[in-house]
């Protein structure tokens, strides 16, 4: 059984916001999560769960961030704007 990484300790969310539409005949869908939460001291990006979906676009704060995939599925968001406190995150994806 693979082990998956406690996020909890890095960014804590408090509330989801998630739009999705779904394309029946492709199979497919998109949509948009905007998640807002804390993020911890001494941490210089936010790392999520991302598993199976393609990120188009990462917004924090109203502004855009840099993101990668890395390890477990991981989505690493970096922004020069990273503090301990509340964050807003937007997230467009497929």
């Amino acid at each position: 059984m693979q082990t998956v990484t406690r996020l909890i300790n890095q960014f804590i969310p408090k509330h989801y916001q998630l739009s999705i539409n779904l394309e029946r005949v492709k199979r497919s869908f998109d949509g948009i999560v905007t998640i807002t939460g804390s993020s911890q001291p001494g941490s210089n990006s936010i790392i999520l769960h991302s598993k199976a979906l393609n990120v188009e676009t990462v917004v924090m704060d109203g502004k855009a961030a840099e993101f990668t995939y890395g390890n477990d599925d991981a989505l690493i968001i970096t922004h020069p704007d990273i503090y301990a406190g509340e964050h807003i995150i937007v997230i467009a994806f497929q």
